[in-house]
């Protein structure tokens, strides 16, 4: 089960489209769990909202993906080619012991991969029976900063302090929804952070500048090492960014990397989280026991399954291949729509970032040739939208 706050009756403000419940469906489906979460509130979140377009493409790639029959289970991965910060944000609550050993590689994947921080940190007075402050080794590529950002609610008298190295480098009294941040030089460091005061003090985030990827990877494996599934995320594209800040650019140039996997030729099929649609379909060599897959530019997110199976030509010809232009369109504006023959087009349709729908642009019987002139609506205000196209041959956005 998921969500976001204790109480539905403030969701539709914080997150009015339902980017963390699509990012909650998703990354609870491959977490190696029984399936996709629940969400805790349906009747003042989800049918008031409108929400329920986000559980479809789910259900669609779910029945392309042998969860139970391969055994598929969590395993290590990660993304290179779209370095960012590596953000760890606290999940256990009040009086949960946390780890306190974490160690973070150049790639930024960190070890325990489970490792749990919490939520509180301890003052050295009171509750002290809870105090388990973190220690970080880091190797760092490149200099950077390592910032500690607290949340909305303390106790009495807090203080952060941060070492590096077993030298202390920061000690102030701490405030809520503030920074604290030291320099982390290159190379090979221990960082170590508490709360030198009085009582408790929430901890929103750590972060560790330059130190990881602009994707995260949610990945399952069989134990053969012959099957793999996953669902790839552009970690700017959450409620609180996209609040924030607006649509992120798209994550480009990204690779996947599965470790431990049996050399030889599989097939990677990746598909739109937005409509569940088979996005491509394409051979894979593995000859060093790592699978590397380039990734296309990724603006949101997507799922992916790969196997030792044979590339069918059925397959090459399932995900329509369509151009659309101009690109920017003005409101009311034609927008000519190429499909890649033989492919008929037989319902276009215009969504928002989240996905919802906002204007049907064509539905019937299979459009006559592979070039459709469709009118945008007139009032559509500037922005970014998605095309999503249906044709005899499949769906594509």
């Amino acid at each position: 089960e998921f969500g976001l706050i204790t109480s539905g009756s403030g969701l539709p403000s914080l997150d009015p489209n339902g980017i963390y419940l699509h990012n909650s469906l998703w990354g609870s489906l491959f977490s190696g769990g029984m399936g996709a979460g629940a969400t805790w509130w349906w009747d003042n979140y989800v049918a008031p909202q409108n929400l329920y377009y986000h559980f479809a493409p789910v259900a669609s790639v779910v029945q392309q993906i042998p969860f139970d029959q391969q055994n598929l289970m969590p395993a290590s991965a990660s993304v290179s080619g779209v370095p960012a910060d590596l953000v760890l944000s606290p999940s256990l609550g009040w009086a949960a012991l946390a780890d306190t050993s974490f160690t973070i590689d150049a790639g930024g994947a960190v070890t325990p991969a489970l490792g749990a921080l919490s939520e509180f940190l301890y003052g050295a007075q009171w509750n002290t029976q809870y105090r388990r402050p973190p220690v970080f080794h880091i190797t760092n590529p490149a200099g950077g900063k390592f910032r500690v950002t607290t949340g909305g609610q303390t106790g009495q008298s807090p203080k952060i302090a941060i070492w590096l190295d077993g030298v202390k480098k920061l000690e102030q009294n701490a405030q809520i929804n503030q920074v604290y941040q030291i320099d982390m030089p290159a190379g090979q460091h221990t960082i170590k952070v508490d709360n030198t005061g009085t009582d408790w003090i929430s901890i929103l985030q750590y972060t560790f500048e330059g130190l990881g990827s602009a994707m995260d990877a949610y990945v399952l494996k069989s134990p053969d090492n012959l099957k793999m599934a996953g669902w790839l995320l552009h970690n700017r594209y959450n409620h609180v960014y996209v609040n924030t800040n607006g649509i992120p650019a798209s994550a480009s140039g990204a690779v996947l990397h599965v470790p431990d996997v049996e050399n030889g030729m599989f097939t990677a099929r990746l598909f739109d989280c937005l409509s569940g649609a088979l996005l491509s379909s394409e051979a894979v060599a593995v000859t060093d026991g790592t699978l590397s897959l380039p990734l296309p530019d990724v603006l949101w997110d997507v799922a992916f399954y790969i196997d030792d199976l044979p590339l069918t030509a059925d397959e090459l010809n399932e995900a329509p291949v369509f151009q659309y232009f101009p690109n920017p369109a003005a409101a009311g504006a034609e927008l000519t729509l190429a499909i890649e023959e033989p492919a008929s087009l037989i319902a276009a349709s215009l969504l928002d970032m989240e996905g919802r729908l906002l204007h049907t642009l064509y539905e019937g019987m299979p459009y006559p040739g592979n070039i459709t002139t469709l009118p945008l609506p007139l009032h559509l205000p500037a922005g970014l939208y998605w095309i999503k196209i249906e044709t005899n041959n499949g769906r594509a956005s």
